[in-house]
């Protein structure tokens, strides 16, 4: 259990953070948790509202950090 407000799914992901809020195809935000997603984007990482609809996305998102990463090691 956790506080209030604060994203499903905490990710760092090649030193990238995510606050990502999971949702269904008709759910919509809290204040509260709009709030925290603007606060991790204020703070140099990335918030976001994820819908299903979405996940190709945020697939593609993390697959290009894995492949940045892979860059930087070679």
């Amino acid at each position: 259990m956790q506080r209030s407000g604060v994203p499903d799914l905490l990710v760092c992901c090649n030193g990238l953070f995510l606050g990502v809020e999971l949702k269904a195809e008709n759910g919509k935000p809290t204040p509260l948790q709009l709030w925290n997603i603007d606060k991790i984007k204020d703070a140099g990482g990335i918030g976001m509202v994820l819908y299903p609809n979405g996940y190709e996305s945020f697939k593609k998102l993390i697959m290009e950090s894995l492949d940045d990463n892979t860059k930087k090691e070679n």
